[in-house]
């Protein structure tokens, strides 16, 4: 089943909630006893999601040309899992999957406020699962057992099959693995006692092995870049003349490396370890790297998919396109201007921060920021901070050249490490003590220290004052501005479909010396009485325009006849006239929660007859 790890948190929370109210009804005093707290910025994040959600299924409504209700959002909110890529509420399961994290932040404070060695409770169960699934993929990669079918011949080589682990593809995997091969550094470096360091040791080895068996080739690139970039920091710091030495041998190392790549023609085969590596290195010969569409093939056509989410985020730039909108609008290759794009019907950005820019604008990627920043801003003690924060930025790494966070357990692993570090930001990490008021004390200490200085506090406000005007003028232009225009998916001609409907734009042509044709029609929606749906029907011919025109309306399901003769004095040739079968509306059974069925339909054609 996809994302269960949003049931996990559900129950977990909802068993919470029960023995909260068990423990109330069975309090003598009678007192509440429920104290679950939400940190502001988290809850102003989650409140800019649930808008930029709903902003993103009214567009979709309106581009498809159709309407919903209660019911309708209830049903979506429910079946919120087979929802497809292009359906109109595709955004509510990115909704969902944001609120349980957030609801996650909320269960760990809860859990953990008060109790000691905070980083050892979180990473003890996180190396649990590091170790689990880099033995799973070890398994994996040697056998192919438990693997898709259709995964079974990609980059198999020497070191066998390419791992996945627990997750559905190798990029999310290797997401996974991040977190054991870059993540942990922080841990390890404040473990007590000192002797426990080579188990910790010994499991971002064998997380490293995860890595490389994953096939990532990304992920593997970004962690060395990573390992290298924070070892020549620590280096930097305790002996600066060892620093030099260190760094002119990995230049060198590196040099040697994108020289072989660029200018050798012999591959690296014969190291095993290396093959995909070299595989990579090979591939770039082959390539023009002077031609952008060459070069952008060479990383899956990122750059590509790179620029069209740019090109999103510079028409709507404060409030995005809307949240879960990216897939199919990059389709549009009017839009996105990626024709790669529109030739696979959609697609992620590949970089999940891009993404998150394009859908939810400048006002989301800013509400998100402040909800992780905030622990750093709030606690004078930050060393506490360290293990959470670099397994979170480890965790981030495998999002700048994939989407490991679309993997929503993923996503939940990265609010895991948030909750701790605002569990961690409480006073009561670093004194035993704790009160129920703590979360309030804090948010009120890091809104009062700015009384010192009254300038901060008024340019703030100002700031927050054109930011808001400016995307209220954005929020309405957007509804008269390419690609949310009114029935944009709605009014296509396309092929009926196996049931007989078509969709909002239904065209035939009359064969040559044909005087008129017949249609049948069929309308079939709930709430036709207060909805009723209008049919023209044209003849157009060529170079003309429209030489006839009928129209009927549906107050009830019912079917008619459309029928219109070509008036005299027009030639009817092989091709000229076409019958053009226009509906006012589209219908989807999802959006008023009649079925699972998303189809943007018009109406049912019966059998067309020409005299």
């Amino acid at each position: 089943m996809p994302n269960a790890g949003l049931d996990l948190i559900a129950g977990f929370f909802l068993g919470l909630l029960l023995r909260q109210l068990y423990l109330l009804s069975t309090a003598h005093d009678r007192k509440p006893n429920i104290h679950f707290s939400m940190p502001w910025p988290v809850a102003l994040a989650l409140l800019v999601i649930t808008f930029s959600t709903s902003l993103a299924i009214v567009r979709n409504l309106r581009l498809s040309a159709t309407v919903t209700s209660v019911k309708g959002v209830l049903f979506n909110l429910m079946h919120f899992r087979p929802v497809g890529w292009h359906f109109d509420f595709m955004p509510i399961g990115d909704w969902v999957a944001y609120s349980l994290s957030a609801i996650l932040v909320v269960i760990l404070i809860h859990v953990l406020r008060g109790q000691k060695d905070l980083n050892q409770i979180i990473f003890r169960s996180l190396i649990i699962g590091l170790i689990l699934a880099a033995l799973l993929g070890i398994a994996q990669s040697a056998t192919g057992i438990g693997l898709p079918l259709a995964s079974l011949d990609f980059r198999k080589d020497a070191l066998g099959f390419a791992a996945i682990g627990f997750q559905p593809d190798l990029h999310s995997y290797a997401g996974h693995m991040l977190l054991g091969a870059a993540g942990l550094w922080g841990y390890w470096w404040f473990m007590r006692p000192a002797g426990r360091k080579w188990g910790l040791l010994a499991v971002m080895t064998l997380s490293w092995i995860g890595l490389i068996l994953s096939k990532s080739r990304a992920s593997f690139a970004l962690a060395l870049i990573t390992l290298c970039v924070g070892g020549l920091a620590y280096l930097w710091k305790v002996n600066k003349k060892g620093f030099g030495i260190v760094a002119l041998t990995l230049a060198t190392t590196l040099s040697v490396l994108i020289v072989t790549a660029l200018f050798v023609p012999a591959s690296l085969e014969g190291l095993p370890v290396l093959y995909f590596v070299a595989d990579f290195m090979h591939e770039m010969q082959g390539r023009d790297l002077t031609n952008l569409r060459d070069l952008s093939g060479l990383f899956g056509s990122r750059i590509e998919i790179f620029t069209a989410a740019i090109n999103m985020i510079k028409a709507y730039p404060l409030l995005g396109v809307g949240q879960g909108n990216f897939y199919h609008l990059s389709s549009d290759v009017l839009f996105s201007k990626s024709f790669f794009l529109a030739k696979n019907g959609g697609e992620n950005a590949h970089n999940y921060f891009l993404q998150t820019f394009a859908e939810t604008g400048l006002v989301g990627v800013s509400a998100l920021l402040l909800a992780i920043i905030a622990p750093f801003c709030w606690n004078t003690k930050r060393g506490l901070l360290i293990p959470g924060a670099i397994g979170l930025c480890a965790l981030c790494l495998g999002n700048l050249f994939a989407h490991s966070f679309l993997v929503r357990e993923n996503l939940l692993l990265g609010a895991v490490l948030l909750g701790l570090l605002y569990v961690c930001a409480l006073p009561s990490a670093a004194n035993t003590q704790s009160t129920e008021n703590e979360i309030a004390q804090v948010n009120l200490k890091s809104i009062t220290s700015l009384k010192s200085n009254t300038l901060l506090p008024i340019c703030l406000a100002v700031g927050v004052l054109v930011l808001t005007a400016m995307s209220w003028s954005e929020f309405r232009k957007s509804f008269h501005r390419y690609p949310f225009e009114i029935g944009l998916r709605c009014f296509k001609n396309e092929p009926l479909t196996a049931d007989h409907w078509s969709a909002g734009v239904y065209e035939i042509n009359l064969p040559a010396g044909a005087r008129g044709i017949e249609i049948p029609v069929g309308v079939t929606r709930p709430n036709l009485m207060n909805h009723p749906v209008i049919a023209r029907l044209d003849l157009i011919q060529e170079g003309v325009g429209s030489l006839s025109t009928i129209s009927k309306t549906w107050d009830g399901s019912s079917n008619q006849v459309m029928r219109l003769t070509i008036p005299d004095g027009a030639n009817n040739g092989p091709g000229s006239i076409k019958a053009r079968l226009r509906f006012s509306s589209c219908y989807t059974p999802r959006d008023l929660g009649v079925n699972t069925d998303g189809r943007r339909l018009g109406g049912q054609i019966g059998n067309v007859t020409f005299f």
